[in-house]
């Protein structure tokens, strides 16, 4: 198909035109292949975990489209920390990071998606309500690279309701990096109890293979991924999410700011 072409190889003068040709793209893909009961299905396991895997969200051609710009500006841009988070009571951060700046002045499809007025439409439906541009600018776009023996995004919350995780690379299962949740939890930033949490409610660990995508509550699912356990590449783009519950809570962005703010 014309369109799929287009998503594999988007050369356009202006955003607004990948936006739109982006946008047909997900309309048809949507009308084939999602359907009410997929609707449903995944909107009772968000509203259970927390957490559930949409790969069908894009088209494979998309996906592998969106994963090599990723790689390309992680290349050109990203930087390596080892930092704990005092708010998430000293837990790690061992990983390289680039920011939403990154994105926006280096890419093309990326920023694009992040507005696609369809796949926004799909999480609506998914959610049960709208879910917005995030309010914290910087927060929106950025992606993670773990790479060495116990690289890790330590144990955290978001600032924000959502998240849509994209896999751009994975290791093996044996070799670590497994999503870990911890649902239905809150966070109090001048006391995590991240320890307590740990062992009064169960955690929930999921695998994900390159090229798959999932949709989570970050502001009540405290998660990390699981440190690896030898040298390979996990690579995410993360697109964080504003909703209803952000308009009542006052935010602070101490997280985002040690990490992705350079």
């Amino acid at each position: 198909m014309a369109t799929t072409a287009t998503a594999l190889n988007p050369v356009f003068e202006e955003k607004d035109a990948l936006c739109e040709d982006l946008d047909r793209v997900l309309r048809d893909h949507y009308e084939r292949v999602l359907s009410e009961d997929y609707i449903r299905e995944k909107s009772q396991q968000l509203l259970r975990e927390g957490y559930m895997k949409v790969t069908e969200i894009l088209p494979p051609e998309t996906m592998q489209a969106l994963s090599a710009e990723v790689k390309d500006i992680i290349e050109k841009t990203s930087r390596r920390i080892d930092i704990q988070i005092a708010a998430t009571g000293n837990s790690p951060r061992k990983m390289s990071t680039v920011n939403y700046e990154n994105f926006m002045s280096e890419g093309t499809l990326v920023p694009a998606l992040y507005k696609s007025a369809a796949m926004r439409s799909f999480l609506d439906r998914i959610a049960g309500h709208p879910v917005e541009d995030c309010a914290y600018a910087a927060e929106r776009i950025t992606a993670t690279k773990q790479e060495k023996p116990g690289d890790t995004h330590g144990w955290h919350w978001g600032d924000h309701m959502y998240a849509l995780i994209f896999i751009v690379q994975a290791p093996e299962i044996d070799a670590g990096g497994m999503l870990q949740c911890i649902p239905a939890t809150r966070w109090n930033k001048e006391n995590p109890r991240i320890h307590e949490l740990m062992t009064q409610f169960p955690i929930n660990t999921y695998y994900h293979a390159t090229g798959d995508i999932y949709f989570f509550r970050t502001d009540t699912t405290l998660h990390r991924t699981y440190p690896l356990e030898r040298d390979c590449t996990r690579i995410i783009l993360n697109y964080t999410y504003s909703g209803p519950d952000d308009h009542h809570r006052p935010k602070t962005h101490e997280t985002t700011q040690a990490i992705y703010e350079f």
